[in-house]
């Protein structure tokens, strides 16, 4: 007997904006200081910017704003429930033969999966990006360049990461990208 998918009842729209939890993870302001990956316990004064703490391994984060504050900005925090779920995230910066095996993989087991692509990776592999979206993955805005988001001075220059991004997967897909803000990534 085969497993109902526990993503079935989301629409692609609510996993496009689950692929963005692990972008904001590395954006939002404040995370990448809030947690190292030797998995040390962070400080208070670690966790007074906007964002998630880390404050001991293989726990929950926690948010230091409320739900309601976030709901503001239109973006959400992960659920305070006892459930197991895994979301499954693949890097897809640049294609070294793995990606079809990968979504062979998904679609064998009906688990959709969210990949975080580069510019270079939708430039060079059109077919297997589409196959992706047609297949009921999300594809999440990983910038043209990768580069390290905190060392760019300029909005012009970060949108331009983003931007060009935007514009390759459109014209690849006929889709355009959303955004939305999701906290709530525990580090592997």
């Amino acid at each position: 007997m085969m497993r109902k998918s526990p993503f079935k009842h989301f629409s692609f729209h609510t996993f496009f904006l689950l692929l963005l939890l692990l972008f904001s993870y590395f954006f939002g302001a404040g995370v990448g200081f809030c947690y190292n990956k030797i998995g040390h316990h962070v400080h208070d004064s670690d966790c007074e910017n906007w964002g998630l703490c880390f404050r001991e391994k293989g726990k929950p984060p926690e948010a230091n704003a409320s739900p309601s504050e976030l709901a503001k900005y239109d973006a959400y925090f992960r659920k305070d429930t006892e459930e197991k779920i895994l979301y499954l995230t693949f890097d897809a910066g640049y294609e070294n033969g793995n990606t079809g095996k990968i979504l062979d993989a998904l679609k064998k087991h009906h688990t959709p999966a969210t990949f975080f692509a580069v510019g270079p990776f939708i430039k060079s592999n059109p077919e297997l990006v589409k196959r992706m979206v047609d297949e009921g993955h999300l594809v999440g805005n990983h910038t043209w360049h990768h580069p390290d988001l905190s060392q760019i001075s300029t909005k012009e220059s970060f949108q331009k990461e983003l931007g060009d991004v935007e514009q390759v997967f459109k014209e690849t897909t006929g889709k355009e990208l959303g955004y939305k803000t999701f906290f709530g990534v525990l580090p592997m």
